[in-house]
C-alpha cells in the first residue's frame, strides 16, 4: 500500500454521495432498457434468477447444480426487495461500489480520486454484465471495499462475504494482508523478524478467514467450484496473464496518448529483456494455452468472435499478439 497505516482517508463528502446516488439512478433506468429489450432471462440469468426467485420463495433447500459460485447475492436480493426485478439489485450496488472504489483510491493517494472511481464502474465490460442479475458487480464492490478497509477485523469479515460471493476472491484477501505486511515492513526496517510476527498478529482475524476457506475446500473435496465442476478445471494457463494485461492497456486507452514517450523510451532502454521476454512467453503459449471449452459454446460473448476470428484462424495468430503483451507489460506498471 503506497500510504502509511496511520493516515486518515478523507471522509466521503456530500458530493461524493449525490455522484454515487447519480451513477444508481443513472444504471437503473439503463437497466429498464434492458428490461424492455430483453425481458426474459439472459445468457446465464437462466441460472442466477430462477434460483433467486426459489430463495424469494422461502425454498432455501433448492440449489441448481450448473451454478458454481455462493448464494450469497440470492440471499441479498431477498432482503433488498429486487424479487422479480433482480437486475434492479445492482443499480442499488453501483453506487455502493462506486463508493467502494473512491474509499480505496483514497486510500492509495492524496487525491480525491473521483475519476479513477468512475473509470471503475463505468468500465464498459462491467458496466454491461451490470444490468444483467450477475454475480460480477458485488464481488467487485467487496473486495474493493474490503481493500480500502484499515480495520483488520472488518475487512476480514468483508472479504469473507466476499468468498461468498465468488470463492476466487480469497486471493485479493491474501493481497490485503501481503500489501500490508510490506507496507509495515517498510516503515520499520530494523528486526525484520520481529516486525513481521508483530504484524502477522495484528492481521489474526485473516487467520480464521484462511481457516475456514480451507474448511469449505475440504468440505467440497478439495474443489474451488461448486455444482458442476466438469468445466471448471484447474489448469496451468500462464497466457491467461497476457490476456488481463492487454485488457488492462485496452480498457486504459485514453490514458494511453499521455504515456507515449515514456513507453517508447521503455521499449529501448529494456530491448534486450524484453527480446529475452518475447522467447518465454513464446513458449509459455505454446506449451500453457488452453482453450475453455465455454469459448466457443456461445456466440454472445466477445471472446467467443475473438477466438473463433483470430485465435483460430491460424496456429500462428496467438504469437502475433506478443508485441501487444509486451508493451502492456510495460504499460502495467507507469
Amino acid at each position: 500500500m503506497n500510504r502509511r497505516v496511520t493516515d486518515k482517508i478523507p471522509d466521503f463528502s456530500f458530493f461524493d454521495v449525490v455522484l454515487a446516488s447519480i451513477i444508481s439512478v443513472i444504471h437503473f433506468f439503463v437497466t429498464r432498457l434492458y428490461y424492455d429489450i430483453v425481458p426474459n432471462p439472459y445468457m446465464d440469468e437462466v441460472f442466477h434468477i430462477p434460483q433467486a426467485r426459489a430463495y424469494c420463495d422461502g425454498n432455501y433447500t433448492q440449489w441448481d447444480p450448473m451454478i458454481t459460485t455462493p448464494p450469497l447475492i440470492y440471499i441479498l436480493t431477498v432482503l433488498a426487495g429486487a424479487c422479480g426485478k433482480e437486475r434492479y439489485f445492482n443499480s442499488l450496488l453501483i453506487g455502493l461500489c462506486y463508493l467502494a472504489a473512491l474509499r480505496y483510491g483514497r486510500k492509495q493517494t492524496k487525491s480525491r480520486g473521483w475519476f479513477p472511481a468512475l473509470a471503475v464502474v463505468f468500465l464498459p465490460v462491467l458496466f454491461q454484465t451490470s444490468c444483467l442479475y450477475y454475480t460480477d458487480m458485488l464481488s467487485l464492490s467487496l473486495v474493493l471495499l474490503g481493500l480500502g478497509t484499515e480495520n483488520r477485523f472488518i475487512s476480514a469479515v468483508v472479504f469473507a462475504a466476499s468468498c461468498l460471493s465468488r470463492q476466487t476472491n480469497i486471493i485479493w484477501a491474501g493481497f490485503y494482508c501481503f500489501s500490508n505486511l510490506v507496507e509495515h515492513l517498510k516503515a520499520k526496517e530494523r528486526d525484520l523478524f520481529k516486525n513481521t510476527v508483530i504484524c502477522l498478529l495484528i492481521h489474526w482475524p485473516f487467520a480464521f478467514l484462511g481457516a475456514g476457506f480451507l474448511g469449505y475446500l475440504y468440505w467440497n473435496d478439495g474443489s474451488l467450484v461448486l455444482g458442476d465442476k466438469t468445466a471448471h478445471q484447474i489448469h496451468f494457463h500462464v497466457p491467461q496473464v497476457y490476456y488481463f494485461l492487454l485488457f488492462t492497456l485496452g480498457s486504459s486507452v485514453p490514458h494511453l496518448p499521455t504515456r507515449i514517450t515514456v513507453l517508447r523510451k521503455a521499449l529501448w532502454n529494456y530491448r534486450y529483456r524484453l527480446l529475452a521476454a518475447s522467447v518465454v512467453m513464446a513458449v509459455t503459449i505454446h506449451f500453457f494455452s488452453y482453450n475453455h471449452p465455454y469459448l466457443l459454446a456461445d456466440n454472445r460473448h466477445y471472446v467467443f468472435y475473438i477466438w473463433r476470428k483470430w485465435m483460430l484462424r491460424h496456429s500462428l495468430c496467438k504469437f502475433l499478439l506478443i508485441p501487444l503483451y509486451l508493451v502492456s507489460f510495460l504499460y502495467f506498471p507507469i
